[in-house]
């Protein structure tokens, strides 16, 4: 499969005939339209969406105008290894309400809300891990029966009650 070119005139016929009525139906719904898609490359027989970054994906993945940037050079693999940057090519027309202030949008086809997490400047610095370590030692607890030897909260077994 050669890779495709969308325009105004043939966008939305060959995003159908790519991924179907009911998943291009489910991605408008969810995003929008697609009017930032420019492409339709096939990467191992599979569509993936190019997007409007001037850069055509030179310097950013999928030419979204988004670079993941590391923040550890060993890259462990921790979620907070990884984040969001804009591409220097990527004009800045979207308007972010939390921080008040113009920046490169979100990928189609992503959550708004859930990429800001990977735009923010805490994101990987430990916010939220005393949340995530408590809830790591309460599924261990759980797992290891040591309910009764923990000061967290686990969830009600009514099985033990029966056998009591």
């Amino acid at each position: 499969m050669e890779d495709i070119q969308l325009n105004d005139d043939n966008r939305i016929a060959e995003l159908t005939l790519a991924f179907g009525e009911e998943g291009l139906a489910y991605l408008i719904e969810n995003y929008g339209a697609p009017d930032r898609v420019t492409a339709i490359e096939f990467v191992q027989g599979r569509p993936v969406m190019i997007g409007d970054c001037p850069c055509a994906g030179n310097d950013c993945r999928g030419a979204w105008g988004w670079v993941y940037a590391t923040r550890d050079l060993d890259m462990k693999g921790h979620r907070g290894s990884l984040k969001a940057k804009p591409c220097s090519e990527m004009p800045t027309t979207h308007f972010d309400a939390d921080t008040g202030e113009f920046g490169v949008p979100t990928p189609y086809g992503m959550d708004d809300s859930m990429f800001h997490k990977f735009r923010s400047a805490n994101w990987g610095k430990g916010a939220g891990a005393s949340m995530q370590g408590q809830f790591l030692k309460a599924n261990l607890a759980t797992a290891e029966g040591q309910e009764k030897r923990t000061k967290l909260f686990v969830d009600h077994d009514p099985t033990k009650e029966a056998s009591e």
